[in-house]
């Protein structure tokens, strides 16, 4: 032990703005030397945490993959090739001055959903902690309070920054004579209320928990198993020369995370027209607006075969589709337009 104390140098670094995302350094660390951190609880430390590590000129680093929590002690421990060892300690300071994190949307905007509804898109404001603890810290319960039996399917899906979470809800929950569903039966059922409910426990990275529980009320309908069809869907021309919006209204409410990647509009010479698409409450209708103004003559709206409803299903394909059956003809992946000229 005194060999490895006396070479090599441990310590916590980490700015003021980001304290709560330490790099632990050892400085001269025995080449075969292995560097974890440990959250310590009174006189227990914990297992080594999820991390990364590198070396550079006998420099080894730990950066943690998660926010450490404020307020909680934590201990680097370098290890030596012939297991001697050397630590150092570091308290994440309180926050102080950070306000709790906030949800500031939850996808679908409907509050009458499909019973066999695919997935929740919880966006909040600010990026947040991962970890798959979050599924035990997000639950369903019904119109008594009782908790719907694991709902979820434990995927982590976080968008690039942490601020939006997509939620599954199990697939073989919804699927029809699926082992699953046979035996815990759906998650949801028609006709009924809910909540949706993420405790205040959980944490944003710079590990501030909520102010209080998250609450989102909804009520459930049949079951959904048609396909949304482009042909029977409506439109709201724009004028030409105009930056009007071109409103689309779908057969139903369309999962609107994918609307950004799975509809594209077209000019007469099949180039690209740029266009911002806006989501309606509802999500049973959206306006697409023209980076610059619409020219005259034909237009189209495509349609991608991987643009969902609520409940998963597309123009060729119900999500819970019997392979034995044949194949239905697949709903028009096109909408010709032309906007109104003056």
């Amino acid at each position: 032990m005194m060999a490895l104390a006396a070479a090599a140098l441990l310590t916590f670094e980490a700015t003021p703005d980001k304290p709560a995302h330490p790099t632990v350094v050892a400085n001269n660390a025995p080449v075969g030397s292995k560097l974890t951190l440990h959250l310590v609880t009174g006189t227990k430390i914990g297992p080594a945490m999820f991390a990364d590590t590198a070396w550079r000129d006998r420099r080894l680093t730990l950066t943690p993959r998660f926010g450490l929590s404020r307020g909680r002690l934590y201990r680097g421990v370098l290890s030596g090739p012939e297991r001697s060892q050397i630590t150092a300690d570091y308290r994440v300071p309180k926050a102080v001055d950070l306000r709790p994190p906030a949800v500031s949307a939850i996808w679908p905007t409907a509050k009458r959903l499909p019973a066999n509804l695919l997935k929740f898109h919880i966006h909040f404001s600010e990026p947040m902690r991962e970890g798959r603890d979050i599924f035990d810290k997000i639950r369903i319960v019904d119109a008594k309070g009782k908790a719907v039996y694991s709902p979820w399917r434990r995927l982590e899906l976080w968008s690039k920054g942490a601020q939006r979470l997509t939620l599954w809800i199990h697939p073989g929950r919804i699927k029809q004579g699926v082992n699953l569903r046979e035996r815990f039966g759906p998650v949801l059922r028609p006709n009924a209320d809910y909540t949706l409910i993420l405790d205040q426990s959980i944490r944003s990275a710079a590990g501030v928990p909520f102010a209080s529980d998250i609450r989102h009320p909804f009520q459930t309908i049949a079951e959904d198993r048609i396909r949304p069809l482009p042909q029977d869907w409506s439109m709201v021309l724009p004028k030409a020369g105009t930056r009007e919006p071109l409103t689309v209204r779908f057969d139903g409410p369309i999962d609107r995370a994918l609307l950004d990647r799975h509809l594209a509009i077209l000019d007469g010479r099949a180039k690209s027209v740029k266009v911002s698409i806006l989501p309606a409450p509802g999500d049973a209708a959206c306006k697409m607006i023209p980076e610059r103004p619409w020219q005259a003559g034909n237009h189209l709206l495509q349609i991608s075969e991987l643009l969902e409803d609520l409940a998963g299903n597309t123009r060729t394909r119900v999500f819970d589709t019997d392979l034995s059956k044949p194949s239905v003809i697949p709903g028009s992946p096109v909408r010709y337009f032309s906007p109104i000229a003056e």
